[in-house]
């Protein structure tokens, strides 16, 4: 692997990202590129890996623009990640869940802003980028988990949110509305399509991104209960901590 982080200005992402690249692939593997606009595109092709910020103005010509880059050649690239400053507000006109473009190359967007993600956020990143096999058809779960912040982590949320609520209960009345809520181990896993296994529990958690490790905990947890039941006295503080950690 060829990896290029490339900022056009302003990203403040790059220190990062390469401390996060250099840690998982090594410092041979890695490179911030340091060339002019106008030569940024043309150097950006020659990596199998591109972790770039660049202009969506394909009218300033001295800027790299991501149709120039997206237009062009892609046989030597593998996967482009695409930052911004202000996250995925800021693509606006390419932003999209992760998908195979048809020349080949794997387009991702990074959704949160460049800047704010830590060295540990992109080892984790790049870490997955390195177990993936990028010639396979479809995403590994690693990487979905991370660029597409898909129904189940809202779904999770909701069931966080509504146990909670209810205190345990199986329902409870809020306003016009009744609350019923995920009281039997099986409920937890009903949303995902999934049976009530710690197999179920690691496949379900992969998918949840930054807190992958605290729905480990609790669907490990529950999918191990004897009783079936997720009561209030058991399950408080894991499901407590799970909703915090999910904001």
């Amino acid at each position: 692997m060829k990896i290029a982080i490339y900022d056009k200005g302003g990203g403040e992402f790059e220190e990062n990202a390469r401390d996060g690249a250099i840690a998982v692939f090594g410092p041979l593997c890695v490179e911030l590129l340091d060339v002019s606009p106008r030569e940024a595109v043309q150097h950006l092709r020659q990596f199998t890996h591109i972790v770039c910020h660049v202009s969506s103005d394909t009218s300033q010509s001295a800027s790299p623009s991501w149709s120039n880059l997206i237009g062009g050649d892609h046989s030597t690239v593998q996967v482009i990640l695409r930052v911004s400053s202000q996250g995925a507000g800021g693509m606006s006109d390419s932003f999209r869940p992760p998908y195979r473009h048809k020349k080949g190359v794997w387009v991702l967007h990074l959704i949160e802003p460049a800047g704010s993600v830590t060295i540990q956020q992109w080892r984790k990143i790049f870490l997955a980028i390195k177990e993936w096999d990028t010639t396979q058809p479809v995403l590994a779960e690693d990487v979905r988990a991370i660029f597409e912040k898909s129904s189940d982590l809202q779904a999770l949320r909701l069931l966080c949110q509504a146990w909670l609520f209810a205190q345990g209960a199986a329902s409870k009345p809020l306003g016009n509305i009744t609350v019923h809520a995920p009281t039997q181990s099986k409920d937890w896993f009903n949303p995902f399509a999934e049976a009530c296994t710690t197999d179920a529990a690691e496949h379900i958690a992969r998918r949840m991104g930054d807190v992958e490790g605290e729905a480990m905990d609790l669907l490990n947890r529950i999918a191990k209960e004897e009783s079936g039941r997720v009561t209030w006295e058991s399950y408080r503080d894991h499901v407590a901590r799970l909703e915090a950690a999910l904001g």
